[in-house]
């Protein structure tokens, strides 16, 4: 597993609930910087809003804690503050919620009626495939320069399944998912028995 790094900073009136820029598939999604209404669709949206990537979750949070930093003396309300958690408190918990496979959000209203919107995203996850491996054609790497075709997909949840006929599954022992020559969304790959 791997964590992606989004933000939007802008005008707060942009980000509307049940606004179609925010749906994956709605109409100018894929060039709105306006953050979805689900977290994990910002793995729909194309690479270029992909602001870092890392493999060790507390990198994912030492970013979180630096942009919390730059943005800290432009909080709008800074009263209300005192009464939230301190950033040590924030940090701990994105922690934990990153190593347990869980995305984080930490977003604030800012002076100027302004909204910032910072997301670490766990990829791959259950419903979408990653934006730097992801491929118009349906092709994508295994880890090596072999390429693998994935399978048209029936059903959702934590695991596709191909329309070919599924064989007696075993489970992966890179990722426990359940194996079977089928595709894994849980480590990109195509497993073989």
């Amino acid at each position: 597993m791997h964590f992606h790094a989004y933000a939007y900073r802008g005008p707060g009136e942009a980000v509307q609930t049940f606004d179609a820029v925010r749906s994956p598939g709605g109409i100018g999604f894929e060039t709105s910087p306006v953050p979805p209404e689900r977290t994990s669709a910002w793995l729909a949206k194309p690479a270029r809003f992909i602001k870092a990537t890392w493999d060790d979750p507390a990198e994912a949070v030492a970013w979180l804690e630096r942009r919390y930093a730059e943005i800290q003396p432009s909080l709008s309300h800074p009263e209300l503050q005192r009464h939230a958690p301190d950033v040590r408190t924030l940090a701990a918990t994105a922690l934990d919620t990153l190593q347990r496979g869980n995305d984080v959000v930490w977003a604030w209203w800012l002076t100027g009626g302004n909204y910032i919107d910072m997301a670490v995203v766990c990829c791959p996850n259950r419903d979408l495939r990653c934006p730097l491996t992801r491929r118009r054609s349906g092709v994508r790497g295994t880890g090596s320069n072999r390429r693998a075709e994935r399978p048209e997909a029936v059903g959702k949840g934590y695991f596709t399944f191909s329309r070919l006929a599924v064989r007696i599954l075993l489970f992966c022992m890179r990722c426990t998912a359940l194996d079977g020559g089928l595709w894994c969304d849980s480590c990109c790959r195509v497993h073989t028995k």
